[in-house]
């Protein structure tokens, strides 16, 4: 079962390059691309889906300016799954901080779920709104 067609095609002779060299399995994200006209030549796939992560992720390493063909790639997200970050609960004036572990990808003012250190997966509140990667 396909769980989401990531890599779409975009318009007729419009196609991705990188702005910047990535290494492999780096997270290629759209600020990452600038759109451009297609190579004469077909563009083997480069990027692969990372279903858990829901991001598209570099097959090797590659270098600026390097052809991605005709794919879509989103946003970046402020938070992406795995990433470690600290929730904070307030209660008054008591403020409680945690590291916990990222299990999804969210945006700016979004709760999402995390794991805490002793493996127990909670609801945290909502990310910060100034929270950015």
């Amino acid at each position: 079962m396909v769980a989401m067609i990531f890599l779409m095609l975009a318009t007729a002779g419009d196609c991705v390059f990188l702005r910047t060299a990535v290494d492999a399995g780096a997270v290629v994200a759209a600020d990452d691309v600038e759109r451009g006209a297609c190579p004469d030549r077909p563009v083997p796939a480069k990027l692969r889906y990372d279903a858990r992560r829901h991001v598209a992720v570099a097959r090797a390493a590659m270098t600026r300016g390097e052809a991605l063909g005709r794919v879509y790639v989103p946003a970046r997200s402020a938070v992406m799954a795995g990433d470690r970050i600290t929730m904070v609960s307030r209660v008054g004036h008591v403020a409680v901080s945690q590291e916990v572990v990222a299990l999804q990808p969210a945006e700016a003012t979004q709760r999402l779920f995390v794991r805490d250190g002793d493996g127990r997966v909670v609801l945290a509140p909502r990310l910060a709104a100034g929270a950015r990667r």
